[in-house]
């Protein structure tokens, strides 16, 4: 989501519009107003409060956010996350149109629980227009009320030049591994809904075929001691770089070292991380979830397997490292597709647009289609 607000509103800036970011300060080195041209960030105190101390703080968030707002008077405020930031937005609906990105996991496992779907209903209730990066999230919302006609699917961009074939590669040397090794890689955070657990699984029956594979994991998360502890249990621990976090100012260089990029997520909307391997020209095993299986031309630009399976994981590892010719005519595929739909300069154009169709619409005609849906 940050990767997303940082190469979007930048997108913004070219285009000529004026961009005002509040975020949270979560960090006490980083200033509390920031300006570079075109775009100004506040960000607002990060305090953890007790939960009884929660409607405090939320109140106090949404009274500065409110003063924001007053000040600055813009034509759309765009939220990116709805707990507990799309909520404490909904008192601003008289004064400003709203448009929410449903970027996160978190809101389809709740979505997925009936205790939670009041409280869903209600936080998005009064969007003026809705975002999903994913069919997934797009579905999710409008089964809470969202219309169809005020909500579009839009996925996740990436910037070209950063992930670029160009760039040059330092897994190898800072690992110490050889010219002869293939490189797996799998960036993902260390959480239980990205399913590395089902790599691991898969990756002695993938040593037996390509004994020279190495797989390289980029993130850090609460499964590490699980998943280290895993892969030394089937004796695969010298095959498996556990490369903890890395800035997203080296993670391109982590790409271009790579045969090819493996995600295999349980739940996932517009990949970020698919879209950055595609950038830079590398194929893709990912899982058919999400918003993977628009990104990934099955057979084209990457091979999609069904999610939690660790031998049809392994098995199409096994095929596109068996097929160096095949890797790399998918790879240049991929770079095509970013170049022609998937840089950030295109996703901004497209949001903007549909800034347009909300502010072009009346509350009235909404709130008829609204009622119209449910």
């Amino acid at each position: 989501m940050q990767s997303h607000v940082y190469n979007l509103t930048r997108a913004f800036a070219r285009m000529g519009h004026e961009v005002r970011v509040v975020t949270a300060r979560s960090q006490r080195s980083a200033p509390v107003r920031q300006s570079d041209g075109a775009i100004s960030v506040v960000r607002i105190p990060f305090v953890r409060v007790p939960k009884t101390m929660t409607l405090q703080y939320l109140s106090a968030s949404a009274a500065y956010l409110t003063w924001l707002v007053l000040t600055w008077r813009p034509d759309i405020l765009h939220v990116h996350s709805f707990w507990p930031d799309l909520l404490a937005t909904k008192h601003l609906y008289p004064m400003v149109r709203i448009v929410h990105t449903a970027h996160e996991s978190l809101f389809l496992i709740m979505a997925e629980q009936p205790r939670y779907h009041r409280r869903l209903r209600f936080i998005v209730s009064n969007v003026d227009g809705l975002i999903g990066p994913s069919n997934e999230l797009l579905d999710a919302a409008r089964s809470f009320g969202v219309p169809t006609s005020r909500s579009i699917f839009l996925p996740n961009g990436v910037d070209s030049e950063k992930f670029s074939p160009s760039v040059q590669g330092f897994i190898r040397e800072q690992y110490g591994l050889s010219t002869l090794a293939k490189i797996v890689l799998c960036p993902r955070r260390l959480v239980p809904k990205n399913g590395l657990n089902f790599l691991i699984e898969g990756i002695p029956t993938i040593l037996r075929i390509h004994p020279d594979a190495v797989f390289v994991i980029v993130g850090e998360g609460p499964e590490r001691a699980t998943l280290v502890s895993q892969a030394r249990e089937l004796n695969i621990q010298e095959k498996v770089v556990f490369a903890g976090g890395i800035s997203n100012d080296e993670i391109n260089s982590y790409y271009a070292d790579a045969d090819l990029v493996v995600l295999p997520s349980l739940k996932e909307a517009t990949s970020i991380s698919a879209l950055e391997a595609m950038s830079s020209a590398k194929p893709i095993v990912a899982s058919n979830v999400g918003g993977l299986p628009y990104l990934i031309d099955e057979g084209v630009t990457g091979l999609l397997v069904p999610p939690a399976d660790p031998d049809a994981l392994a098995s199409a590892i096994i095929e596109l490292l068996s097929s160096p010719d095949r890797r790399s005519a998918m790879g240049a595929a991929a770079r095509s597709r970013v170049l022609s739909e998937l840089t950030w300069d295109h996703i901004a154009r497209r949001t903007t647009e549909f800034y347009s169709q909300v502010l072009s619409e009346s509350r009235n005609e909404q709130h008829a289609g609204s009622r119209a849906v449910a």
